[in-house]
Parts: C-alpha cells; structure tokens; sequence
C-alpha cells in the first residue's frame, strides 16, 4: 500500500511540474504573439483619451461662446426694447401735442364762430 501512495505522489508531483513548465511556455508563447496586440490596444486608448479631453475642451469653448452670444443678444434685444420704449413715448407725447393744438384750434373757431353770431344775432 505504501508503494502505490508513493508512486501515485510521485506521478501526481512529475505530472504538475511538466503541466506548470508547459504552462510557463504556452503563457510565455501567448504573451510573445500578444504584446503587439496589447501595444496597439493601449496606444489606441491613450489616442481615445486624448480624443475625448480635446471634444470635452472644445465642448467647453463652444458653451463659453454660447454664453457670450446670449450675453450679447439678450443685451441687444434689452437696447431695442428700451429704444421701442422710447420711441412709443415720443409719439404718444406728439399725438397729446397734436391732439391738444387740435383741441385748441376747434375751440378757437368755436369762439370765433360764437363771436360772429353774438355779433349778428342780437336780441
């Protein structure tokens, strides 16, 4: 019994050296075949890394100019408004003005008229 458990030790230990060895050769043959692979893999993800922080800049200029247009638009539509404003008091100042030498020109040949008739028909 104690040279079968000792021959089976032994085929267990002869046989996870040669499978550790040929291990080591397939990982090493592997890693030979696949380091081209993994070099273009990293130069390609530092070329996306690179890619993504220039759009994340360019998305940061591009929001900065879009805050600066609205700046500038809402200035702009603030200036017309304050022009329209202006220009609305200044006609309704002329039609007051127009409306008031209307009034005093129909009162003066009201008067004038009254004048006239006090003149002739007297009683």
């Amino acid at each position: 019994m104690k040279k079968i458990l000792t021959t089976l030790i032994a085929i267990v230990l002869t046989s996870s050296i040669a499978v550790n060895a040929a291990e080591s050769r397939v990982q090493h043959w592997v890693n030979h075949w696949m380091s081209p692979i993994t070099k273009k893999e990293r130069a390609y993800n530092d070329k996306q890394a690179e890619a993504h922080k220039a759009h994340k800049a360019r998305q940061a200029k591009l929001k900065k100019q879009q805050k600066e247009r609205q700046k500038a638009y809402e200035k702009k539509k603030k200036d017309r408004e304050k022009a329209y404003k202006k220009q609305q008091r200044e006609r309704e100042k002329a039609l007051r003005e127009a409306q008031k030498r209307r009034d005093d020109r129909n009162k003066a040949i009201r008067d004038e008229a009254n004048f006239w008739k006090s003149l002739f028909h007297r009683k």
